[in-house]
């Protein structure tokens, strides 16, 4: 995947949006694929296995197209947004 819409610098950082989900754990592989394979959405990294807490990093441009499908995901996976956040540096 393409993570050249997530460079950070100075006047971007504004632009980069960080999306906190809790996810079951026997659901984060087919979570983070499902993520990753709308090319260009965001980069999905695990943050805390034991709290089932996954972040998406997005732009800003992306960060809409992004919560749009997480809402529409199959309630099966019990995808559940913790919070949307602007990246700020230390996070």
């Amino acid at each position: 995947m393409c993570d050249a819409g997530l460079r950070l610098n100075a006047r971007g950082a504004d632009e980069v949006w960080i999306v906190r989900v809790h996810v079951r754990p026997e659901k984060m592989t087919l979570f983070q694929a499902l993520v990753q394979a709308e090319e260009g959405l965001g980069v999905v990294r695990c943050r805390d296995p034991e709290k089932r807490l996954q972040e998406i990093w997005t732009t800003a441009a992306m960060r809409k197209e992004l919560l749009a499908l997480l809402a529409g995901l199959p309630k099966a996976l019990a995808v559940q947004v913790v919070e949307v956040v602007p990246w700020r540096p230390g996070l």
